[in-house]
C-alpha cells in the first residue's frame, strides 16, 4: 500500500521532528496504531491479509527507493520494546463512582448496559471494585448515557483531554512505565490515567489536549534513545 511518509514511523512527523520509519510491525502493532491515531490502514482491510498470512508492505509514493515497512503475523527477530508512539485528541474522561452498595460485578454491568443503550464506544478503561475511568470521543452526544448513569452513580465529565499510546512488547512494560513516566514527571506533565491493553502490544495514557504533543515528543525522546 502507497502512503506519502516512508512507511510506519515511530511517531507522527509532523509532531516528532525525528521520528523515523519502522521496518517491521505485526498485524496486531498495526492494529492498535490504527486504532489509537495513526494513519497506517483500517483494521478491517488488513483481515483478509492477516487470514491467508500475507505480508502487507508499506511504502512511499513520493520516495518510491526507500524500502518502507512490512506488516508480518510475527516478528522475524526481537520483538522491540517500543515500536511507536500515537495519540489521539478530542478526548472525554467520564470517572463514574458507585453511589450505592453494587458488588463489582453489578456496578459494572450496568455501566456498560448503558454505554450499549445509547451505543456509545469506549477507547480506554480503567477500574476497580467501585468506580470506573473510561474514555470516550468528545463527539458523542453524552446527554441520555449521562442521565441514565447518574441514577446509580456519581459522575464527573472532563473534557479536552488526549489518548498517547505506546505501541510496546508486555514483557517490557515495567521498564517502558518507569522510563516513560520519569521523563514525563522531569517535564511537568501529569499523567491522569493509564490503562494497558489486553493485547499486550499497548499501553495508554490519558493527559490534558494541549500536552498531548509535548507528552509525544518527551516519550519519543526517552524511549527511542
Amino acid at each position: 500500500t502507497w502512503k506519502d511518509v516512508d512507511g510506519i514511523m515511530t511517531s507522527d512527523p509532523r509532531v516528532v521532528g525525528d521520528a523515523r520509519p519502522v521496518s517491521e510491525v505485526t498485524y496486531e502493532e498495526a492494529q492498535e496504531l490504527a486504532m489509537f491515531g495513526a494513519q497506517v490502514l483500517h483494521p478491517r482491510s488488513m483481515l483478509p491479509c492477516r487470514k491467508t498470512g500475507t505480508p502487507v508492505r508499506v511504502k512511499n509514493s513520493y520516495n518510491i527507493k526507500s524500502p518502507g515497512s512490512i506488516i508480518v503475523e510475527k516478528h522475524s527477530g526481537a520483538t522491540p520494546p517500543v515500536t511507536a508512539i500515537t495519540s489521539v485528541k478530542h478526548v472525554t474522561l467520564i470517572d463514574i463512582v458507585s453511589s450505592r452498595m453494587f458488588d463489582a460485578c453489578g456496578f459494572l454491568a450496568h455501566v456498560f448496559n448503558q454505554f450499549l443503550k445509547w451505543n456509545i464506544s469506549i477507547d480506554v478503561i480503567a477500574t476497580s471494585e467501585v468506580s470506573v475511568s473510561l474514555t470516550v470521543n468528545t463527539k458523542a452526544d453524552l446527554s441520555g448515557l449521562l442521565e441514565d448513569l447518574r441514577r446509580a452513580a456519581d459522575v464527573q465529565v472532563k473534557t479536552e483531554k488526549a489518548i498517547v499510546t505506546l505501541i510496546c512488547d508486555a514483557a517490557h512494560s515495567s521498564r517502558i512505565i518507569a522510563e516513560g513516566f520519569a521523563a514525563l514527571a522531569a517535564e511537568g506533565v501529569n499523567v491522569q490515567m493509564i490503562s494497558q491493553g489486553a493485547s499486550k502490544v499497548n499501553i495508554s495514557f490519558l493527559v490534558d489536549e494541549d500536552h498531548a504533543d509535548d507528552t509525544v515528543k518527551i516519550l519519543h525522546q526517552a524511549l527511542f534513545k
